[in-house]
């Protein structure tokens, strides 16, 4: 899911709308784009084994600027690593997302 400049369809509104079903046919629909410090433990997790490694690209993360909130954090990934601590995008561009559960 990615975001749209045209119908401001931001990644953190597509998230919100994500509903999924456990074996046992109960609804989950609390989703969300995780933070920095929680992209940072996805990416530890990845790299010892515990979860697929993420695909390379480019991931929203739930962290605004502080003095604008048209923009958010993105957190860049190569071979399953993270290659920067984050950089602020116009939340109009079109990144990856890897929605976490908040439970």
């Amino acid at each position: 899911a990615t975001g749209s400049d045209t119908t401001k369809n931001y990644a953190a509104s597509v998230v919100d709308k994500l509903v999924s079903h456990n074996a046992y046919g109960l609804e989950f629909d609390d989703w969300g784009l995780p933070t920095n410090v929680e992209m940072n433990m996805i990416q530890r997790d990845s790299h010892y084994g515990r979860i697929p490694k993420l695909p390379n690209a480019d991931y929203w993360t739930s962290v605004e600027d502080r003095q604008d909130a048209g923009q958010a954090f993105c957190s860049e990934y190569a071979l399953g690593e993270r290659i920067t601590g984050g950089s602020l995008y116009p939340k109009q561009m079109k990144f990856a997302v890897r929605p976490v559960r908040y439970f």
